[in-house]
Formats: C-alpha cells, sequence, structure tokens
C-alpha cells in the first residue's frame, strides 16, 4: 500500500479481501449515510435540547449559538452544535433500522 508508484499500490479489493480485514464489521460510518444539511433536520425539542446542553456545557449562551446558526457561522460553536445534532439522527437512524428489521413482515420474508 505504501508505494510511491501508484501502480505498485494495492486495488480497493485487495486491501478489502486482506486477512486482516477479515470478520472485521464495517465501521458505523459505513452502515448509515445520514447527510446533515442543516439544523432544520431536527424537531424544536431535538433543536432546543442540543442548545441546552451547550449552554450547560459552557460551549456558549443561547444567543450566540443562536446567532451563529441563522448566519451560518464557521466556527466552535456551529461546529459542536452539528456534531450533537448528527449523534441524535444517527441514533434515530439506528432505531428505524432496528424496527424495520425486527417486525413481523421482515421477520416472515428472512425465512422464506
Amino acid at each position: 500500500m505504501l508505494q510511491r508508484d501508484p501502480k505498485g499500490r494495492a486495488s480497493l479489493e485487495e486491501i478489502e479481501s486482506h486477512a486482516w480485514l477479515q470478520g472485521v464489521d464495517p465501521s458505523p460510518a459505513t452502515k448509515f449515510n445520514t447527510p446533515l444539511v442543516s439544523h432544520k433536520s431536527l424537531s424544536e425539542d431535538e433543536h432546543n435540547g442540543i442548545i441546552q446542553r451547550m449552554v450547560l456545557g459552557d460551549i456558549a449562551d443561547r444567543e450566540p449559538i443562536v446567532e451563529a446558526l441563522e448566519t451560518n457561522k464557521y466556527n466552535h460553536i456551529t461546529a459542536t452544535y452539528f456534531l450533537l445534532a448528527e449523534r441524535i439522527l444517527r441514533e434515530k437512524q439506528e432505531k428505524e433500522v432496528q424496527t424495520r428489521s425486527s417486525s413481523p413482515s421482515n421477520i416472515k420474508a428472512q425465512f422464506r
């Protein structure tokens, strides 16, 4: 893999089939694709919960957080907000997948 000449490097297929990667679960990032476009993807309760957590965690007061989100600033405030929002959305998505995979219609389909 660590070759200067690109032609001498292992292909993605060769890397994936290497013994070191056999039996390893893919990372959670590959299982779920949660594109977070804006804070509008969240419910009002989730949005307010994130802001409250940030205030309690001494990230910033409520007003600067809301202002940073409204003006689409690129700073530690918005980075923290979107990381917390991404966690909430990922957890919701994981619950939806678990619910769908354990529903009676899906269980019947697995045994056909």
